[in-house]
């Protein structure tokens, strides 16, 4: 995140887990929504709460390390969708904190 800034991290993610799942033989479980959400939420909580110790970091945000940290924002229906897989779908519960301060 501090190398490449947030939008510059979503794409090198994003291409390592796509990567990632075309090796495993499943590159359907690529997600672009789910992947760009993340890396959105870590830069923005990065950005609030600045450490240069990864402990003090999740420390001080550790609702990051809920796989379910996504479920306030989109319903599964919409997370599972082929326009999520694909593609970015704004949220459809809640906006997240970074969109709702724009």
């Amino acid at each position: 995140m501090r190398q490449h800034g947030v939008d510059e991290a979503i794409a090198v993610v994003s291409d390592g887990i796509q990567e990632t799942a075309r090796y495993a033989g499943v590159p359907q479980k690529y997600n672009a929504t789910v992947s760009r959400a993340w890396v959105q939420a870590v830069g923005y909580h990065a950005a609030e709460h600045p450490a240069d110790d990864f402990g003090a970091f999740i420390e001080a945000n550790d609702a990051l390390l809920d796989k379910r940290l996504l479920m306030r924002f989109y319903s599964p229906t919409v997370l599972a969708s082929a326009a999520a897989r694909s593609g970015w779908v704004e949220p459809d519960r809640a906006p997240f904190p970074w969109m709702a301060e724009a």
